[in-house]
């Protein structure tokens, strides 16, 4: 896993480009799976901490984003409307609308027509709300 690193994730997302940030991650998530299918780790999160310079949120954070979206529905925005969308996945997936936001992120970054980060927050805690 040479190829992850905190510095190499932030790199990527700083440049906004979530597809290399992805496929971080799904190398950080296949690793895990692969761990976790072989071995009981007690210390996962200082394994990770320590060998990587990753916090276990981060860790938790890249698997999530690798496992929710397939490579061809990375969007090119920035992180934090991919991480608001994350943080409102269970929900959107118990109502099948998670799927509906990945399509609007994408098409959103496609047409340029992208809302602020606080709209869009306010539109998926709308649309999270009208769900429940």
């Amino acid at each position: 896993l040479k190829s992850v690193s905190l510095e190499k994730l932030r790199e990527a997302a700083k440049s906004r480009n979530l597809k290399s940030y992805w496929s971080m991650c799904k190398k950080l998530a296949h690793f895990n799976q692969k761990i976790e299918s072989r071995f009981t780790v007690m210390n996962m999160k200082e394994a990770f901490e320590h060998d990587m310079g990753l916090s276990m949120r981060a860790v938790r954070d890249a698997i999530n984003f690798a496992t929710l979206f397939k490579r061809q529905e990375v969007p090119d925005v920035p992180l934090g409307y991919v991480a608001a969308l994350m943080e409102r996945s269970t929900s959107l997936k118990s109502a099948n609308l998670f799927d509906d936001e990945k399509k609007f992120l994408k098409t959103c970054s496609e047409t340029n027509e992208l809302p602020s980060r606080d709209e869009y927050r306010k539109r998926l805690d709308r649309i999270k709300k009208g769900a429940s």
